[in-house]
């Protein structure tokens, strides 16, 4: 019995500690961090999750999946439990080559193909063109020029969307990867420690109608 108590006991500690580490404040946002499943628009979670993956990996363009962004924050304080919360699954950042003709079929099944829901991204701005009420024609811009067919595009992506998850086989099949095994959240810690963070509420689609 003694031992089992202290077993207990020890265990009880190790809960205690790791509570008051999730518990800890990182950092803090000066506007909400928010998501949305509007078509054509970008969310403040999408942006700042996207550009914190093109920056680590200093890809020319990033990527990451709308479901994948699990919740809201609000303004103010921040913990790493918060951190868990918005992004709770253990992805990594992987970079891939992909051509310019390859990007464009990307992004344009993210805007024509409701069913996978669309990408968040950063690093590139999308003209798209309305025809009959529906997203159609969507003309990829790198570095404010459209993307050559043949282009070489190094995209930035999660370790879920690069393996070929939620259908993107076009990820899945990519050259020349890179791993790099820093966990999501822990991108969104490192920004957040070196101080307020206001997450990018600018809109990367251009829609022509």
């Amino acid at each position: 019995r003694g031992r089992i108590a202290r077993v207990d006991a020890l265990a009880e500690a190790l809960v205690a500690r790791a509570a008051a580490r999730m518990d800890e404040v990182v950092g803090k946002l000066t506007a909400p961090l928010e998501q949305t499943r509007r078509e054509l628009v970008n969310s403040t979670a999408g942006n700042l999750i996207a550009d914190a993956i093109r920056e680590r990996a200093g890809a020319d363009v990033a990527v990451h999946n709308r479901g994948g962004i699990r919740a809201a924050l609000p303004a103010g304080p921040i913990t790493r439990r918060d951190l868990f919360s918005i992004l709770p699954f253990d992805n990594h950042v992987t970079t891939v080559t992909l051509t310019g003709e390859q990007l464009v079929e990307l992004f344009r099944t993210s805007v024509e193909d409701g069913r996978r829901g669309a990408l968040e991204f950063s690093g590139a701005r999308l003209v798209v063109r309305r025809e009959e009420g529906r997203p159609r024609r969507v003309e990829v811009l790198v570095g404010g020029e459209p993307v050559a067919p043949g282009a070489r595009v190094r995209l930035a992506t999660n370790s879920f969307l690069a393996t070929g998850g939620d259908g993107w086989q076009v990820l899945g099949d990519a050259a020349e990867r890179e791993e790099d095994v820093v966990m999501l959240r822990d991108l969104l810690e490192e920004q957040l420690s070196r101080g307020p963070v206001t997450p990018p509420a600018e809109q990367r689609y251009d829609v022509v109608r």
